[in-house]
């Protein structure tokens, strides 16, 4: 192959290259406002309140975005708050699931819509598929 046959093969290359990696460092960048200084004001942020009224000690998870993210344990009989971060709760599909620890079933909340700013209450019964959810 002559010279001038592989300049342009490698310009086209790099030129690839450079527009993909232009792009993944855009999408790193897009969920993380917060932590790269962008001020977020202290009550745009969602409170999730777990009232756990089940004897088992619970896994309780959020799924955005349809992605899962185990937020923590609430152990039985009590409560436990959670601070949500504000690109989770714009999901459209916005969820949270608690699974008993060492037990069989869950607890689903279904759909929530929910404003910046707001308190969410997931309340997990005593049988867990009685469980509830209410937006404050």
């Amino acid at each position: 192959m002559s010279r001038r046959m592989r300049s342009p093969l490698v310009v086209l290359v790099v030129a690839l290259l450079a527009v993909a990696a232009s792009g993944v460092s855009g999408c790193a960048r897009a969920g993380r406002g917060a932590a790269l200084g962008n001020p977020v004001s202290a009550d745009s942020g969602v409170t999730l309140v777990v009232r756990n009224d089940n004897f088992s000690d619970v896994d309780v998870w959020v799924i955005s975005y349809g992605l899962p993210t185990r937020l923590g344990v609430v152990m039985g009989s009590s409560s436990q708050r959670f601070q949500l971060d504000p690109t989770v709760t714009l999901a459209p599909d916005l969820r949270f699931v608690a699974t008993p620890i060492g037990g069989n079933g869950r607890a689903n909340s279904g759909p929530v819509v929910v404003q910046p700013g707001q308190t969410i209450e997931f309340r997990i019964g005593l049988r867990l598929r009685l469980s509830t959810v209410s937006v404050r």
